[in-house]
Parts: C-alpha cells; structure tokens; sequence
C-alpha cells in the first residue's frame, strides 16, 4: 500500500515513516531542503508556485498523484470537509472527519469537559464586551501567531473564543488511541513566546521532553478518547498550574513533538499511528534515554538566506540557499537533547544563537 503524507509540513512525518520502512510519497506546503533528499516530494510552495497556504490545495494537487491512503498532519484538524474529501476517494489512516468536526466544535468539547469535571480555562465562544482578562483565539487556528489579550471595545477578526488567561506551565501529551482505549506516550513542555527563538507573545516555538509525569493525565487523556472515539497519534496540550491541569484543546493528529518523543523514548510513532488502526496499542514503559528539544527559529527581520546545503545534518526544515524570509516567517526547525532539561535547553539557546550570527551579520 503506497501512502501518501500530506500536511503544511511532512518532513518529520516522513523521516519517521522512512525509519520505519513504509511505501510512501509526501505532499506539503514549504517542500524544504533536507525533505526532498530523502524521498518523492511535492510543495505547493516550489512545484506549484503557490505564494500562500490553503489545505483545499494540497487536496487539488494530489488529484495526479499515485496513492492508496493518506496520513495526514497539521492543519487538517481545523478543515475536516478537505478530509471528507479524501475519504471519497482513499482509505484515510487518520481520525475521520467526522471525529475532527465533533472534537473541534468548542462548545461540545467544553461542554463534555465540564461534564467530567476536567478543569479548563473559562471559555466564550462568539461573544463581545464582557469584563476580565481573555485570550482572543481564532476558531481555526494554530501555532498561537494569531491569540492576542482581549481588550473590551477592541476589533475582533471573527470567527473567535475568548478564553480566560491562566499563567502556568504550557504543556501537551502525546498519545496512540484505538477508539476505544489509549496509551500515554510522553509529557511534555511547550515553548511559547520564547525570545531566543525570535518568537513573538504566544507563538508557539518548540517543546522539551520529557516532563515529569503529571497527575490525572491518563485518565483525562482516557476520557476524550472514548468520547470522541480518537485514533492514531494524538494530543492536548494544557497549562500546568498549582499541580492542576487546566485542558486547552485536543489535537487530533500527530504533535510538532513528535520527532523528539521518538529520540527520547526511542520509539517510531509513525509506525505506531498506522498500527493502532488495526487496533494495536503499545506496551510502553515510559523510560526516557535522555533530555531531548526542538526549537522553531522565526526570522526577527527580512533576512536572505545562507547557503543552506551546509545546514544538512546540523538542523531540520532546511529552506533552499539565497531564500527569502519574511520577518516573523519560520527558517528552519533546532533539535538538541542534554542530560537535563537545562542542558537541553542550553543547547538549543546556543544554536540559535550561532544561527542568528550567520543571519544577521
């Protein structure tokens, strides 16, 4: 069966199917450097000479190509109809649109939430001019580029929620499901906001794991997979406050943690995705080998780029030699790992920074 791996970006998703030995072509948005060295890619950015990102593109492009199913990453989560799409025409190893519709209808998902007793942020969805402090998120959105606080007579670009700000940890979960039944994979930190990496308020900008286990987490994770019947690879990402979890959202397919999940715990989630559509779940142990962390470097000003070919093997979402980046435009992806997680971090912070010394010279 040959698959194909579509998303914005699909190098992780492909190093990680690569590894585990499975017949595959991808399809995203930024076809970077390091991506097409290692298998049959196509960008909308480079082969399409498309300038901005629309999921329903990725859907129209793979129209000529030669596959039996998809896997599918960000940002299909917020856009199931393009997945009722595919699932006209190929078998889709990812959680139905269906499953996407329901587990993104914010007032169903909190709503069940507060069914169960599970503590989140207080959550309005659509309405304006009340008193408090509020985050202001988009109903489709992603990578936290676009939360701002809520301001009382402020313009809001809508759809929107607003959600109560609650200062703590940022912290996700990652986890296979079968439907029924799931299996606790890592828990980890959420870097946002992080000024090393040129990230700017509440952008996200990497993650480090792992983080020490967290109470309750396995029955929380539990419950929303029977609810909502989620399968494959999954996660929430919450805010660890006071020792309490407080649920953000679910993430209903592979986390941009995923490839340091691997390293740390030496396991292949790509493989484990597929498998657990066959309802296999992983006898996991939960011992990591090390402190692992991936950074995103955004461009802090217009930058031209290096000759990016000497990145190969030093960095990961390798763009091409002489590119253009936009201020505020992702340039390529840090992984790091340390004894510790401020060794781990200490690392990353010091690529960056030598990174930044051959941008803005």
């Amino acid at each position: 069966m040959k698959l194909l791996l579509i998303g914005l970006s699909t190098r992780h998703l492909a190093e990680s199917a690569l590894e585990s030995g499975y017949d595959f072509i991808t399809l995203d948005y930024f076809g970077d450097l390091d991506q097409k060295r290692i298998c049959e890619n196509y960008s909308l950015k480079r082969d399409f000479h498309l300038e901005r990102f629309d999921p329903k593109d990725l859907f129209l492009a793979s129209q000529d190509l030669d596959f039996d199913a998809i896997v599918y990453s960000s940002p299909f989560e917020n856009h199931p109809k393009v997945i009722r799409e595919f699932e006209k025409r190929c078998l889709v190893i990812g959680n139905s649109s269906k499953t996407l519709s329901e587990v993104r209808d914010w007032g169903k998902f909190f709503d069940f939430l507060a069914m169960e007793g599970i503590n989140f942020p207080a959550t309005i969805v659509g309405v304006e001019n009340i008193h408090g402090r509020y985050l202001v998120k988009p109903i489709k959105g992603g990578g936290g580029t676009r939360i701002n606080i809520y301001r009382k007579g402020s313009k809001i670009k809508k759809p929107f929620l607003l959600q109560k700000q609650i200062k703590g940890k940022y912290c996700s979960a990652s986890f296979i499901s079968d439907g029924l039944h799931c299996e606790i994979l890592s828990v980890n930190e959420q870097l946002v906001g992080k000024e090393e990496f040129g990230a700017k308020k509440f952008w996200y900008c990497g993650n480090i794991t792992p983080l020490a286990k967290v109470k309750e987490i396995d029955e929380i994770c539990s419950k929303i997979t029977k609810k909502f019947g989620l399968k494959g690879s999954n996660g929430i990402d919450f805010i660890l406050k006071g020792g309490k979890i407080h649920v953000l959202e679910v993430n209903p397919r592979f986390q941009a943690s995923m490839e340091i999940v691997e390293n740390a715990y030496g396991i292949n989630i790509f493989d484990l995705h597929v498998k657990s559509f066959h309802g296999e779940l992983p006898c996991f142990d939960g011992n990591a080998k090390k402190t692992w962390g991936k950074a995103i470097l955004y461009a802090e000003r217009d930058v031209i780029l290096p000759d990016t070919r000497k990145w190969i093997g030093r960095v990961k979402d390798i763009p091409y030699p002489a590119e253009r980046i936009e201020k505020g435009h992702p340039i390529c992806t840090i992984i790091a790992s340390g004894e510790d997680r401020e060794e781990c971090w200490d690392h990353l912070v010091g690529q960056a920074s030598a990174l930044k010394g051959e941008l803005y010279r």
